[in-house]
C-alpha cells in the first residue's frame, strides 16, 4: 500500500527540464522524501519523482529498497548543477552499507528518473527546471 505513497501524496505535475517534460510526483514533506521511490516496481519512460526542499543543502540520497536503477538530477535555483547517473539498487545490502550519493553543491530540488534518461534526453548542467501544474 505504501509503495506509491510518494506519488499519491500530491498528485502528479509536469516538470520541464531543458526541452524535455516529465510527469512527476512531488516529494515536498519529510514522509514523502523519506519514502522516495522505495518499493516502487518501476517508472514510466518520462516519469519521475521531484523532491522539493525548504532550503538549499547538500542532502545525501541512497538506494534503500529500490527495485530499478535511476539517474539523479541535482537542481538549485531552478538550474541543473549536476548528475549522478546509473545508480544501481543493492538488494540485500545492509542499510549501513548502502552508498550515499551527494550533490556537487547545495541543492533545493532533486529529480529522480530512470537510469539512462539524462543521456537519452541530453540534459545538461545549466538547463532550467520548471515545475508546472
Amino acid at each position: 500500500k505504501a509503495k506509491n505513497l510518494a506519488l499519491r501524496l500530491r498528485g502528479k505535475k509536469i516538470l520541464t527540464v531543458g526541452s524535455q517534460t516529465f510527469e512527476v510526483g512531488i516529494a515536498d514533506n519529510i514522509l514523502a522524501r523519506a519514502q522516495g521511490l522505495s518499493g516502487r516496481p518501476s517508472l514510466g519512460e518520462t516519469e519521475g519523482l521531484f523532491f522539493i526542499f525548504p532550503f538549499a543543502s547538500s542532502t545525501g540520497f541512497w538506494m534503500k529498497d529500490m527495485n530499478f536503477p535511476i539517474d539523479i538530477v541535482w537542481i538549485n535555483g531552478g538550474k541543473i548543477i549536476g548528475f549522478s547517473e546509473h545508480l544501481e539498487p543493492e538488494p540485500g545490502k545492509s542499510l549501513f552499507a548502502l552508498p550515499i550519493y551527494y550533490p556537487p553543491g547545495r541543492v533545493n530540488e532533486v529529480l529522480e528518473i530512470n537510469a539512462g534518461t539524462v543521456k537519452k534526453y541530453n540534459l545538461q548542467i545549466g538547463d532550467a527546471a520548471n515545475l508546472g501544474e
